[in-house]
């Protein structure tokens, strides 16, 4: 069966091999993810005891949240697991007074011709667009990022 719970700090090795094999660039070193894991908040998924997904926040302020990291395992896509996770982490992210949670994404992973066009998932978890950033005005000053953010309410979608 299926079941989330917090991750904790025996499973960063799990946490760190699960990010490298399921993205290409931008995993998290085992030191970012103990960090992130004393400071932020990360969920797991397990599929009969066994993480299978994964999900990182970090407080912006006191009322908005940025979804950092969402990882699926190759084999468990598909089956509402990442909408599940997110719905999980708005009730707990709700109940620690956040109202707002946001999410950059890369523009090339919202483009239709790649095949890996996130709108859809994102606008069905109830995420809009809120603003494009390039990188003549963004913090990161490396490509195009689209800011998403939803309201955090007690209706999850």
């Amino acid at each position: 069966m299926f079941h989330i719970r917090c991750a904790v700090p025996s499973d960063i090795p799990v946490l760190h091999d699960m990010d490298i094999k399921c993205n290409e660039t931008d995993w998290w070193s085992e030191e970012d993810w103990g960090y992130r894991m004393r400071y932020n908040g990360t969920n797991i998924m397990c599929f009969y005891g066994e993480p299978v997904a994964l999900i990182a926040v970090d407080a912006l302020n006191s009322t908005v949240a940025c979804l950092m990291k969402l990882v699926v395992r190759p084999h468990f896509r598909r089956r509402k697991i990442a909408k599940q996770l997110i719905a999980e982490t708005e009730l707990m992210l709700l109940n620690k007074g956040y109202r707002i949670l946001r999410l950059y994404v890369p523009d090339r992973r919202l483009d239709p011709r790649n095949g890996d066009d996130l709108s859809v998932f994102l606008t069905k978890a109830g995420f809009r667009p809120a603003l494009t950033m390039t990188p003549e005005n963004s913090e990161r000053g490396v490509e195009d990022l689209v800011l998403f953010e939803k309201e955090i309410s007690c209706f999850v979608t």
